[in-house]
């Protein structure tokens, strides 16, 4: 379990020692269990350009220690499911010294260009990756250019929903009260997901 000391220590060290590619915030000011991050593709691969948010829900209970991770811009990719957005990760293999959240996005950013093919969850970007590479790459840089169309629509920092739920994109136990410290155009999280549902390959769907 991380608890809440440790929680807001690290991401105030996040915000003050920037990463490239890497930016976060809280869903909730008053809340350092549910984070909102926004993951930039790695410079010279197939993902890069891409700008890509995610959820982060960190577990009060002690038994928990590793977060649940969703993409809310789902990318194509043999490691997140394309119908709810849940990053596939092994979490043994992360660092756990110094900023472990840190750690965590710095590996899913990897994880994009360097997806782990072993229990895929996503089993037709596996399959397509395998046998047809140029076809994985036209899709990804579809997504790509999806993931920017829908950052220079609505965003020029991180949009950040307060949300009442368990899982962020199940959408019958949601509540959403849009805050924007950043942008100019305010957005609901709804017409978020619609719009980048209308542009992706892959479509979101929420569960009933």
């Amino acid at each position: 379990m991380l608890s809440s000391e440790l929680l807001e220590k690290e991401f105030n060290a996040i915000q003050k020692f920037s990463t490239w590619g890497i930016e976060v915030n809280l869903i909730s000011p008053d809340n350092v269990f549910d984070w909102v991050a926004k993951l930039k593709g790695l410079n010279c691969s197939i993902w890069e350009g891409g700008v890509f948010t995610l959820f982060l829900q960190f577990s009060s209970n002690k038994a928990a220690r590793e977060p649940e991770i969703s993409f809310c811009t789902i990318p194509f990719h043999p490691n997140v499911d394309p119908t709810n957005g849940k990053v596939q990760l092994d979490f043994g293999s992360i660092e756990k010294k110094g900023l472990y959240v840190l750690n965590i996005l710095l590996y899913i950013q990897n994880l994009l260009s360097n997806p782990v093919l072993e229990n895929a969850v996503n089993s037709a970007a596996k399959q397509m990756l395998l046998y047809l590479p140029h076809a994985y790459k036209q899709i990804a840089t579809d997504c790509v250019m999806n993931s920017q169309k829908i950052e220079g629509k609505h965003y020029k920092k991180i949009e950040v929903p307060t949300i009442k739920s368990e899982n962020c994109l199940d959408k019958s136990k949601k509540e959403v009260d849009n805050k924007s410290y950043y942008t100019s155009a305010k957005i609901s999280f709804e017409k978020y997901h619609l719009d980048w549902s209308n542009l992706a390959t892959c479509k979101i769907t929420y569960k009933k």
